[in-house]
């Protein structure tokens, strides 16, 4: 297990090429007047009812609107005459020194999972470390639940509607994280599980739940507050009249 310390943030993005850059430019401008023709659709058509679709993206392509086809072709225009200049810093030469030398290892790169270090492990220590942790969390069920899973999904958005919007269960391949900071680390090293496979519809729960929240508060006269991140806790805290210093200590 190789230690590697980055010393800034893995959210940092390094210089890509122009050809993954002009695709993500289109991708992004599509996706952008895409939204802009649906704005100007149901601005122009008012009387139009909209349904509830708990957030869920419609998979129509919207109506192409006259008054925005000169727009559409100076934004194309526009992606045309786009010039690109080879620029690097000391710090983006070593984000691309510290990818090169991930990709050379042959390895598998872990993430730390409250620091910014990566451990380079061999491909059979990674699959046992994740065994483990799977096995540990999770029982192997039948083989026919995911169909069942699917079925009942789909009596649900066809009942709300949605059946046009909602992708069926898909699996998608699970990580781990190592927990660095965990004393015995080297000898017993423990890991954090990452399951990205989500069901769609939790979605649906979730915005209920935020509309009744907000329902209630406005309904009721009260001087409670609701916090839906860090942020907002953060902000409060901030601008309340009645905060007290918090107190601080230094250990020695």
């Amino acid at each position: 297990m190789e230690k590697i310390t980055l010393g800034y943030s893995t959210k940092n993005i390094p210089i890509h090429s122009k050809d993954k850059y002009m695709k993500s430019l289109v991708s992004k401008t599509e996706d952008f007047l895409r939204r802009l023709r649906w704005k100007a659709f149901f601005f122009e058509n008012e009387d139009h009812v909209q349904k509830e679709h708990y957030g869920f993206k419609t998979p129509h392509t919207p109506p192409q609107d006259d008054d925005l086809i000169e727009f559409e072709n100076d934004m194309y225009e526009l992606m045309k005459s786009i010039e690109f200049k080879y620029s690097k810093n000391k710090f983006q030469n070593k984000v691309s020194d510290d990818l090169k030398k991930i990709r050379k290892s042959g390895k598998v790169a872990v993430p730390a999972d409250k620091t910014t270090n990566l451990y380079l492990l061999n491909r059979s220590e990674y699959e046992k470390l994740l065994r483990n942790n799977v096995t540990k969390t999770y029982k192997k069920a039948e083989p026919d639940r995911e169909k069942d899973i699917n079925k009942t999904s789909a009596k649900l958005a066809h009942t709300l509607e949605i059946d046009d919007r909602v992708q069926q269960f898909t699996t998608q391949q699970c990580f781990i994280t190592l927990k660095d900071h965990k004393s015995n680390f080297r000898n017993n090293p423990q890991c954090r599980l990452i399951n990205p496979a989500k069901n769609e519809l939790g979605k649906i729960s979730k915005k209920i739940t935020d509309d009744k929240i907000t329902e209630i508060l406005s309904s009721i006269n009260t001087s409670l507050n609701l916090w839906k991140n860090t942020a907002q806790v953060i902000e409060w805290f901030n601008t309340s009249p009645k905060k007290k210093k918090v107190p601080t200590a230094t250990l020695r």
